[in-house]
């Protein structure tokens, strides 16, 4: 087992295809309006990084002769982070759903009896036949 090379493993990876897919996200927020110049330069540095990982990876596999760094083994690791962003991505709806369903089940705004004391005390005083 080897450790492998930096930037290549599922948080370089993600970095990688983000910072690359990057000037198209921002190209749609200049169309809609929500861009600027400082948005622009952010974006182009990261991608200009990503780029440079891409370069430096490649010029690394040809340098060690082409058979060291296998392409399967890159297809794995993006196998693998489709597998956990997707898992996420699962969650986190499945997260929205359960709090919508919270939200329709909550007690009316005007609640009665019981409930109401629960939201107002004073209504609690006011119906207590001890007091």
């Amino acid at each position: 087992m080897s450790a492998g090379l930096p930037g290549c493993g599922l948080g370089g990876l993600f970095f990688v295809i983000c910072a690359l897919l990057g000037p198209v996200r921002e190209l749609g927020r200049t169309v809609r309006g929500r861009s600027s110049a400082a948005d622009w330069a952010q974006t182009m540095r990261q991608f200009g990084l990503a780029l440079a990982m891409v370069v430096a990876f490649d010029l690394t596999r040809r340098a060690l002769g082409g058979d060291v760094l296998y392409f399967r083994t890159v297809a794995v690791t993006a196998g693998v982070l489709v597998a956990v962003l997707v898992a996420a991505k699962g969650l986190d709806v499945a997260a929205s759903l359960s709090r919508r369903r919270q939200r329709r089940r909550a007690p009316s705004a005007s609640p009665s009896g019981l409930e109401r004391s629960r939201y107002y005390p004073q209504a609690q005083l006011a119906s207590d036949p001890e007091g």
